[in-house]
């Protein structure tokens, strides 16, 4: 939900990052929802890209989670620059 409430908004995970006074690392451990992050950063990021972690049911957040796999299903795993010429 954090990586496509980020996209949504056209931040970069190094923007996001800058933004949260955190590594870009992190960023991408919390947006692949690694345990270990420590839970103020977590909190942080969410709070930025204005995901709510709170006051959600159970189906609200199924829904938010599937609508986030579809979204998610449709962009490229990496994005490379084009081969000089």
């Amino acid at each position: 939900m954090i990586r496509r409430a980020r996209i949504e908004r056209k931040l970069t995970t190094q923007e996001l990052a800058d933004r949260a006074g955190i590594s870009r690392g992190l960023v991408q451990r919390i947006e692949k929802g690694d345990p270990a992050c420590a839970i103020g950063a977590f909190f942080e990021v969410a709070a930025i890209v204005g995901v709510r972690l709170f006051n959600a049911d159970h189906a609200t957040l199924s829904t938010a989670i599937s609508a986030n796999n579809a979204m998610l299903a449709l962009l490229p795993k990496s994005v490379r620059p084009p081969l000089p010429r």
